[in-house]
């Protein structure tokens, strides 16, 4: 201001002041009252969960309903023995897309794909072990037979469902 005093340069101050003074105010604001902001983010992320994931999805409830049908017929064939079987595979048998097979799993049965063939695989496997709970010479003959590919992936499906282990669940039958 000492060289020049021209009506920009006093704008320009006062506009920087006020700036300056405006955000002060807002941080006290925001320090004092966080709700301010974070309850309108909670209720606009109510309503984001609130929207149906499947919205846009083209399965009408009477092709849901007909997928299930198919599904369930699958699964007392016993195709989830096939230790290969994957959502897409299946989603062909069933002549659909996996997208659809996918939302009718999730939606009737709250569950992902592997969560609904295990629960089978694992069913399975317990048949078999109630049937016969004195034969059982290797668990690793009921792994393969039960459709599941690794020790690991049976071990955390079984113990997920019953709690114990295997081993511990074929002892108890034993006792």
């Amino acid at each position: 201001f000492k060289n020049e005093f021209s009506l920009m340069h006093v704008t320009r101050y006062v506009l920087a002041y006020f700036f300056s003074v405006f955000i002060i105010i807002i941080s006290f604001l925001l320090y004092l009252l966080p709700t301010i902001v974070t309850e309108p983010l909670l209720i606009r992320l109510d309503k984001d969960q609130i929207k149906e994931k499947y919205q846009n999805s083209g399965l009408t409830i009477a092709m849901a309903s007909a997928l299930r049908l198919q599904l369930f017929n699958s699964m007392e064939e016993k195709v989830f023995l096939d230790p290969t079987l994957s959502l897409e595979t299946l989603a062909k048998k069933l002549n659909t897309d996996r997208y659809s097979l996918s939302q009718v799993i999730n939606q009737e049965f709250h569950k992902n794909f592997y969560e609904f063939i295990n629960d089978y695989r694992i069913n399975e496997c317990l048949a078999y072990i109630d049937e016969n709970p004195h034969q059982i010479d290797s668990i690793t003959d009921i792994i393969y037979a039960s459709g599941f590919n690794n020790k690991v992936s049976f071990y955390n499906a079984f113990k997920k469902r019953k709690n114990i282990t295997p081993a511990q669940y074929i002892k108890a039958l034993n006792q």
